[in-house]
């Protein structure tokens, strides 16, 4: 008797067809995500599930799911899956990591670049007609020879720091366990405590995991501490940053600005953050290229299918 997968949200076609050759397959190729209600009923009869970082997978749910051996997330965090939940349960958990190294480290330079240069602003400037002269008074900041300070010197944050070189900038790290001198000396990037690099850099990316030791990792005082010329980016997790202190940081001008693709209590989005300058948004787009979705939608089938073997 083949097993029951469930596959909580839509995926690539080939994809599918992969589980289905292994397994009896509940798909939900629909554009709308399951409730948890109807995620939780369909996974009562599996033997393992496909989910994403948007599909909490709770101690409640667990409690539901008798026959369940293991749980494949496409992507790089597992904050939203109840880890010692399943641990007890028996459940094995496979996450996606390495292949969104690259998309990610493209994206997290790419805000700063949109910020400092106020992309966004010169497009909403264009299309509302007020192009009108060739002098245009929307002077942004250099990137170049600039410092950049990264917290969270793991995969991503060393793709990250490679790409400064090209901008000759200066880059500084922060995470409590220094990177061997060998990941150093590769991204030219020099260890400071997390306050020194907040006080020197003009440029701030996080790119740490959201645990609860890093919850409002960089709030009202961090914001302080930086530059009020400096500018934060966040292409890590939402609740890193306190949005609402953040918010209001740049509402006082205490940073010149900030870019986030992700935000806390995503999808939903903070009316402070809505009506903040100098501010970004995007919507979690840090692994969006097709290629790169595909490549993690692919390992996850692979995760499932080898977790399945080993269950068997």
């Amino acid at each position: 008797m083949k097993p029951c997968i469930v596959v909580a949200r839509q995926i690539f076609p080939d994809q599918l067809d992969r589980l289905r050759q292994v397994a009896e397959v509940i798909d939900n190729q629909a554009a709308a995500a399951l409730d948890s209600a109807a995620l939780s009923e369909r996974m009562a009869k599996a033997d393992a599930a496909l989910v994403t970082v948007f599909d909490p997978i709770t101690a409640e749910l667990l409690q539901r799911t008798p026959r369940l051996k293991a749980i494949s997330s496409v992507g790089v965090g597992a904050d939203h899956i109840d880890q010692a939940a399943c641990a007890r349960a028996g459940v094995v958990v496979t996450t996606t990591p390495g292949v969104v190294d690259h998309p990610t480290a493209d994206l997290a330079f790419a805000l700063p670049l949109s910020v400092a240069r106020r992309v966004c602003d010169a497009d909403r400037y264009v299309r509302a007609g007020q192009w009108t002269s060739p002098v245009v008074p929307l002077f942004g900041m250099d990137v170049h020879h600039r410092t950049l300070g990264i917290i969270g010197m793991g995969r991503i944050g060393r793709q990250i720091a490679r790409r400064a070189s090209g901008f000759e900038m200066k880059v500084v790290y922060a995470q409590r366990q220094r990177a061997s001198a060998e990941d150093e000396q590769a991204c030219a990037a020099h260890h400071l405590p997390l306050q020194e690099l907040l006080a020197v850099a003009d440029f701030v990316v996080v790119q740490v995991p959201y645990t609860p030791e890093t919850h409002h990792l960089i709030g009202a005082a961090e914001l302080a501490l930086m530059k009020k010329s400096a500018i934060l980016i966040n292409t890590a997790r939402g609740g890193v940053v306190d949005d609402i202190a953040l918010a209001a940081a740049l509402k006082v001008g205490t940073i010149a600005g900030a870019g986030l693709d992700v935000v806390e209590g995503e999808p939903q989005v903070a009316a402070e953050l809505l009506a903040a300058p100098n501010l970004t948004l995007l919507p979690h787009l840090g692994s969006a290229t097709l290629a790169t979705r595909h490549a993690m939608v692919a390992m996850a089938v692979d995760n499932l299918i080898a977790s399945l073997a080993l269950a068997h």
